[in-house]
């Protein structure tokens, strides 16, 4: 790939998209019921760091059970909940603190 502005030519290796996963997006029989979500998460981001870009929340969800989990390096912290996935193994997503603070006020 190459880029020109102006005077300046770049060059960029990059791979064909086929070398990439397919993004999958969930069937609605694939979403997961998960009542009382917001309080949750709103206490793992208490613990969140808000000045650096590095920190997420991990979110475990299997078993009956989502667990969500954030840290600023010092403090950890944790809250469980119940989830409609019995026989779910447990599967876990991290994502960043800023998804998780825009996605709180749709959960209420």
């Amino acid at each position: 790939m190459e880029a020109i502005a102006g005077d300046c030519r770049m060059q960029f290796k990059v791979h064909p998209p086929e070398d990439y996963p397919a993004f999958v997006r969930p069937e609605p029989d694939q979403l997961v019921p998960v009542t009382g979500l917001a309080p949750l998460l709103e206490q793992v981001l208490s613990a969140a760091d808000t000045k650096s870009g590095s920190t997420g929340v991990k979110i475990a969800l299997g078993q009956g059970r989502i667990r969500l989990s954030a840290s600023d390096g010092r403090r950890l912290a944790v809250s469980e909940g119940a989830a409609d996935v019995p026989d779910m193994p447990e599967e876990v997503w991290v994502i960043s603190t800023q998804a998780a603070r825009q996605l709180l006020p749709q959960l209420r």
